[in-house]
């Protein structure tokens, strides 16, 4: 009765939000019942599960502490965020354990990869693989959701209309590194300065623009990463900075240029802990990631980042000379 009870009182945890999927399934082998129970929230991007391991036989059967994966049938493993412990080690016939195990979920690693997000693909199925806690060399658990739940799920998943990546203009490198000199950014060596005079066609290996990324003299990176919706823009933001004492950014100054409109980010996510009135202080050597959205309907596939007012030094200077970066749609 207390393992039913605690069962059905951790179900009420996991399942208390509407937009959750449930996924369940069983297997017996070995003289054990395995029984899982994952469910899925998409909006937290999380995976919750709880797994029960009876014995059915004589003989006593042996649990350990370990890692449980969860993959998709095309092979993406979800980031483990815990440990799992069984309630009990030691089983004999008719006696239950259980085990609660948490993702970060990864559906497609691509996307994830750019965007630092699942990907809204919800599978028909996941695998747990259990070996690691019950030391048998291979025990994969399917576990299944209604073909009904997903469909409603799908339903109400906005498609990706295109994607974003940046432009710049072809004289950008030659502004950005004066500026970067000038205004005690970066200091310039004798030998850079050579290379710079024989090679002045030439890109500098240590200034790199990609699709999504600005490196700037090996010293500071800056990534866009974004894509639209009916429903507006999401981008994925990043920052690196390898060459100042203190690099503060501001992701809400961050806005998009609509005409003469300017439309401000709301800050869903975050991996800085703090932030000041300056914004949110990169120390040297320091990362700093934030996932923005902009609620805007139906939004075009050119776009201006106003971006001058978001990076500044403790003396307030800008770390871009430009005040816009121009953002143009694709579709992969």
């Amino acid at each position: 009765m207390k393992d039913i009870l605690v069962s059905f009182l951790f179900f009420l945890l996991l399942t208390g939000c509407s937009q959750k999927l449930v996924y369940t399934g069983s297997v017996t082998t070995n003289g054990n019942l395995y029984t899982a129970r994952l469910v899925v929230s998409p909006k937290k991007e999380e995976g919750n599960a709880l797994i029960t391991v009876k014995r059915l036989e004589e003989g006593e059967f042996y649990l350990s502490e370990g890692i449980i994966d969860l993959m998709v049938p095309s092979g993406a493993q979800s980031i483990p965020l815990a440990r799992s412990v069984p309630s009990r080690f030691i089983l004999t016939k008719g006696q239950k354990a259980r085990i609660t195990m948490k993702w970060r979920l990864i559906h497609d690693p691509a996307f994830y990869q750019l965007y630092g997000l699942a990907g809204d693909n919800l599978p028909e199925e996941y695998f747990l693989q259990l070996a690691s806690v019950t030391k048998e060399n291979d025990l994969p658990l399917v576990v299944k959701v209604s073909p009904k739940a997903l469909t409603s799920y799908q339903k109400r998943v906005k498609p990706i209309l295109f994607s974003y990546k940046i432009a710049l203009p072809e004289n950008f490198e030659n502004i950005q590194r004066k500026h970067l000199q000038e205004k005690g950014w970066i200091s310039i060596h004798e030998h850079e300065e050579n290379a710079h005079e024989e090679r002045q066609e030439e890109i500098s290996p240590f200034f790199m623009v990609g699709d999504y990324t600005i490196l700037m003299d090996g010293r500071y990176y800056v990534g866009w990463y974004g894509f639209a919706t009916e429903e507006g823009i999401t981008l994925r933001m990043i920052c690196v900075n390898r060459e100042a004492e203190i690099l503060y950014v501001d992701p809400a100054k961050i806005t998009i240029a609509l005409g003469q409109k300017e439309i401000k980010p709301q800050v869903k996510k975050s991996l800085m802990p703090q932030k000041d009135k300056k914004g949110f202080p990169i120390l040297r050597n320091q990362r700093g990631e934030w996932l923005l959205f902009y609620p805007v309907k139906n939004p075009p596939e050119n776009l201006r980042l106003k971006v001058q007012k978001t990076f500044l030094s403790r003396e307030d200077t800008p770390l871009f000379a430009i005040e816009e970066i121009e953002l143009q749609g694709y579709r992969p």
